[in-house]
């Protein structure tokens, strides 16, 4: 079973121009594009990254709601990008400072609603300007060295439930 982390984002503004710059500065280089007839692109990172980077636009009702733990409304996107990881890449720190790092930089330079999704839909984190940076608490993957290492700069709160 492949890993997975999805990224709800409440607005259509991530194009793939913003993912291929932001793995450039990190020097990277994508192997592969392509992009589906149903608009998805898909871009591959696997050999260097460990995985693949799939951006989904313009989700639109039903498949544009998740009921979340994060706020009392269900949430609503726009588009989606989804990190899909080579279960045989053997550097874990890369991959996942890579894939977090490009989450915080979309928090960062966009201050969008987001919400993080895990394998078996488990909700990871949610970020709004009203929130903040919310952690779901039942996630222990929050207490391991590497996540440590990521959020100790940043500004967030556990989600408490």
């Amino acid at each position: 079973m492949a890993i997975e982390y999805t990224v709800m984002i409440q607005k259509n503004i991530i194009n793939e121009k913003f993912i291929l710059d932001k793995f450039d500065e990190l020097g990277y280089q994508y192997e592969k594009k392509e992009m589906l007839e149903n608009g998805t692109n898909i871009i591959s990172f696997q050999k260097n990254l460990g995985f693949i980077v799939y951006l989904s636009k313009e989700k639109k009702y039903p498949r544009n709601i998740w009921d979340t733990i994060f706020q009392k409304d269900e949430y609503k996107f726009a588009q989606t990008i989804s990190f899909r990881i080579e279960k045989n890449f053997s550097d874990f720190e890369l991959l996942y400072t890579t894939i977090f790092n490009t989450i915080f930089k979309i928090i960062d330079e966009f201050s969008i609603n987001l919400l993080l999704i895990g394998n078996g839909g488990n909700e990871l984190l949610f970020f709004s300007k009203e929130a903040g940076l919310l952690l779901n608490n039942k996630i222990e993957m929050w207490n391991k060295p590497i996540f440590e290492n990521l959020l100790k700069e940043k500004n967030y709160r556990y989600l408490v439930n």
